[in-house]
């Protein structure tokens, strides 16, 4: 052994080449543990139904009732391919029958009701109820065509919303809708005044012709505090189901419903008053996805006996999100976060990860797509690639020997293409890699 004085006196570089040489080392194993353990996934194909390969997915998920399908970005348009074909076949084979998205509460419920009546198909109007980055996929098409062709059939998969955000044309609606249920019930005192006050301030919000930050701030004061006047007396409320409106016609959906309006007009009162170019604190920016975490609670308990699938960011759907080294929202509460909370031991998250390629939204006027960064050679997501792995997935709670590691700290990129250190099993539950990402393309006419 070398006396301490002579180890201290080796130059730098022999020090940094040392520890280089362990990192190569210790990644050089990562890669062959993962090379064993990852479970090939041979297809992204929506058409390709011989399922074999996702049988590690349902097993990681085993009994849970909730599934978050997550994506890094809105324009990743090989993870759409990816988390379409999952659900086909979660809902074909394992009873997962409600499919629930990051978009309109509302607007999604009347989207389903319109199209289970027959008046349109969702592959051609998926706009009354999504966002447009998803509506305007081509990547998606192929899933809305599958839940037409399934929807008169004895088990459906159903669509449904959480976000209490008007993503969709039907938000044009649901003030109509509203006053339909209010003057069905027994009593309908005050009902008019109910809407008129809801109608004034949502009008602002969701037209693109006007802005609350545009209006003189007396103004803005006046409207919002006669729309939470209208919201508080809208809860006290006796209310019934009216069965003549379907699905639109449940007493405790349009109780959520406003609840959420309520919410909603004071969110966008906060970002109307939070200084041009920022953004309201993380207490406000909360509250969309505490309403989207106890809507998704609300629907799970509403159903007990249903399996749901949910499609959004997985920003939206992680865990604890503390102690995330470059996290750009470390005081984010997650819908996630809030729904895991509210239904224990039944919420499974996946996220879905690509390591290099190009992004894109399929949203009208959008930017052209953009290359990915690739990921770093140390990373998760670099890991996945250098081993060999073109499309895996991995269910990061494995008690498989030799991966330990995936419980102590790593850089990944589940929440965007930043890198980003944390112990992911912590925030998520299982990985879904994809080697190249290909953009979100529009749809085709």
């Amino acid at each position: 052994m070398k006396p301490i004085s002579l180890l201290l006196a080796l130059p730098v570089a022999a020090v940094v080449l040392s520890s280089h040489a362990l990192d190569a080392q210790s990644n050089a194993d990562r890669r062959a543990w993962l090379a064993a353990n990852v479970a090939t996934v041979r297809s992204t194909d929506f058409a390709d139904t011989a399922y074999a390969d996702l049988a590690a997915l349902a097993h990681a998920i085993g009994r849970r009732r909730v599934v978050l399908l997550g994506e890094q970005g809105h324009g990743d348009g090989t993870t759409f391919e990816a988390k379409a074909r999952v659900i086909r076949y979660l809902h074909e084979r394992h009873g997962f029958d409600l499919l629930v998205f990051e978009s309109g509460f509302y607007d999604c419920r009347r989207t389903w009701q319109d199209a289970r009546a027959g008046s349109f198909t969702l592959a051609d109007s998926a706009v009354n109820c999504m966002f447009e980055l998803w509506s305007n996929s081509r990547q998606l098409r192929p899933l809305l065509q599958y839940m037409d062709a399934r929807r008169s059939s004895p088990r459906p998969l159903e669509l449904a919303g959480m976000d209490f955000q008007p993503s969709g044309r039907r938000n044009r609606q649901l003030l109509a809708d509203l006053e339909r249920f209010l003057l069905a019930q027994r009593d309908t005192t005050g009902a008019a005044g109910i809407v008129r006050s809801l109608a004034t301030t949502y009008g602002f919000i969701t037209s693109p012709a006007t802005r609350p930050r545009d209006m003189p701030p007396a103004t803005a004061d006046s409207l919002f505090d006669a729309t939470r006047a209208a919201v508080s007396q809208f809860s006290i409320r006796s209310l019934r189901d009216v069965p003549a409106m379907g699905q639109t016609g449940e007493a405790e959906f349009w109780r959520r419903t406003v609840s959420g309006l309520g919410q909603l007009i004071d969110f966008m009162r906060a970002i109307t008053q939070a200084k041009p170019g920022t953004l309201p604190p993380a207490s406000v920016m909360n509250r969309r996805d505490s309403m989207m975490g106890e809507n998704l609670a609300w629907l799970a308990k509403r159903n007990p006996d249903r399996r749901i699938l949910v499609w959004g960011a997985t920003s939206h759907f992680v865990r604890n999100r503390t102690g995330i080294e470059g996290d750009p929202a470390p005081n984010m509460i997650p819908a996630g976060h809030v729904a895991s909370t509210l239904l224990p031991n039944d919420v499974y998250t996946i996220a879905f990860i690509g390591a290099e390629g190009h992004q894109g939204t399929a949203r009208p006027g959008a930017a052209p797509p953009s290359a990915i960064p690739p990921a770093d050679s140390s990373s998760l997501d670099g890991l996945l690639r250098d081993a060999g792995i073109e499309r895996g997935f991995l269910d990061l709670r494995t008690s498989a020997a030799g991966g330990e590691w995936l419980r102590e700290p790593l850089v990944a990129r589940p929440l965007g293409y930043g890198p980003m250190k944390s112990v992911w099993p912590n925030h998520i539950d299982g990985i879904f890699f994809m080697r190249r990402m290909e953009p979100s393309l529009p749809r085709q006419e």
